[in-house]
This record gives structure tokens, sequence and C-alpha cells, in this order.
């Protein structure tokens, strides 16, 4: 799916080698804003990425990369949990490609792609502190909600509050 600057790609077995350079190049900048997968994590990427692939063909996730429009890998989107026409969002975008709209757009495709799963309802989370992420979950049609679980989510060695959305596509 393409819309403005970027386009979505579901993950295939063939993005596993660029996808780990990508992690691995945006890793601190990451850990930063959402906490570091641990190296763990960089050590048994490949199993990591067929387990992802075998999860989007279950139908219980649809992992997509995100790409500018030269076809560089530029970050991910995710729809994970996906049961009973719902699902969560994930979405990460790397260090030099922030403040493009890249986020707010693969948001709004990954929406659409949703609808196309029959996901009629997506929740998103994010920490207070994190008002970029507030603005594109807004942008793309999402509502903060109250109650949401967790409350508060560990980056690194402090815990941040979170606040909830939720989006009808």
């Amino acid at each position: 799916m393409t819309s403005g600057p970027v386009r979505i790609d579901l993950l295939t077995p063939a993005d596993e080698e660029e996808l780990y350079a990508f992690e691995v190049r945006n890793r601190e900048f990451f850990a930063r804003a959402v906490g570091d997968r641990g190296d763990d994590y960089f050590a048994e990427f490949a199993k990591r990425h067929r387990a992802l692939l075998e999860e989007n063909a279950a139908g219980t996730t649809a992992m997509f990369l995100v790409r500018d429009r030269d076809g560089r890998l530029v970050g991910r989107v995710n729809l994970v949990d996906i049961a009973d026409g719902s699902a969560e969002l994930g979405y990460r975008i790397a260090e030099d490609a922030g403040r493009r709209g890249y986020a707010r757009e693969a948001v709004r495709l990954v929406l659409a792609a949703a609808a196309e799963l029959g996901v009629h309802r997506v929740t998103a989370m994010t920490t207070v502190d994190n008002l970029a992420s507030q603005r594109v979950l807004e942008a793309a049609g999402f509502v903060r909600v109250a109650g949401g679980q967790p409350a508060e989510v560990a980056i690194g060695d402090r815990t941040q509050p979170t606040v909830h959305f939720e989006s009808a596509t």
C-alpha cells in the first residue's frame, strides 16, 4: 500500500537481513524511546523473524515494513494480537527518518490494511512524554481512552505513565 511519502509492505523472508541492519542501526535510538529489546533479540534475530512470518501467516499479526519513495526501509508498523476484529498498533521510525510524516502516513496505511483484514477496532499506547507519537495517533483518527492497561511501562531504568488510544477503522 502506498500513500504520499511512504508505502508499507508485509514482512517477507527476504527482508531478514535488511531488517536486522535497520534494528541494529537504530537500537540506541529505539532504546531511549521504548526500551531496549536486549542482546537476545539480536542474537536470535533469524529465529524471531521466522516466528513473525508464521504469526503473519496465521493471521495473529500483520507486520509491515515502512519504505520511503526510494524504497529505503525507514520504519516498521505492526498490528499485533489480532482477534475478534481487534488489534493493537505498534510502530517505530528510524532516527534519521523522523519529522517527515512517515509515521503518520504509515499509521493511516495500516488502518486501511486492518479494515481489509476484518479488524475494526485498533488500540495503541504511548508514554505521556511522547508527544510526537500522540500527535501521529490523533492525526490518524485515534482518540484517547481512559483506563487503559498497562498504566505505566518501564523504559530502561525509568518508569513512564502511559496514554491509551483507540480508533475504529
